[in-house]
């Protein structure tokens, strides 16, 4: 999982150096998609985000668990999105653009490697200490109650998902 500072760091530097790819780490740490979810010519695209109404539509041909799944989008998440979408960032990605991102993602933090589902790790996480429902958050994720809460119920505080929640644009 992302500290909020290295979640902080990947924010400003793909703004500043990187903005085609902002929406998809938008996307992967605010409302927790896969990787997978956004690439490849089936990948959440653009038409599928409705920042008006805070929604995001994940159809059953990009779903792992290939059944529509409606994401309700935080603010933090519209803002960035709306950011992104101001820049031109591109949705959804190829494979190649998304393995040349995380490589420059773990690059500007200084790691050697990568979990494939850090992004949606972290957003799980917070999303988790920010709402307080399993059943909830299991649905937007397409995950079960029971994977979210062996695997990411209380490993963050209320105070430190409290400033993640605040890394505005």
């Amino acid at each position: 999982m992302l500290s909020v500072c290295d979640a902080g760091k990947l924010l400003s530097e793909t703004r500043a150096r990187k903005p085609d790819y902002l929406a998809f780490l938008a996307l992967g740490l605010f409302a927790g998609l896969r990787p997978e979810e956004c690439i490849g010519p089936k990948g959440v695209s653009w038409n599928q985000i409705h920042l008006d109404r805070a929604l995001l539509t994940v159809s059953p041909a990009a779903s792992k668990i290939q059944r529509r799944r409606v994401v309700h989008l935080r603010p933090t998440a519209v803002a960035w999105l709306a950011e992104a979408h101001k820049r031109g960032s591109r949705l959804p990605l190829t494979a190649i653009s998304k393995r040349r991102f995380v490589r420059w993602m773990r690059s500007v933090l200084g790691w050697d490697s990568w979990a494939p589902d850090i992004l949606r790790h972290t957003a799980a996480s917070h999303l988790l200490a920010a709402l307080g429902d399993v059943g909830k958050v299991a649905t937007e994720l397409g995950n079960s109650p029971r994977i979210l809460r062996e695997h990411y119920l209380e490993l963050v505080s209320e105070e430190e998902s409290a400033k993640f929640w605040n890394l505005m644009p």
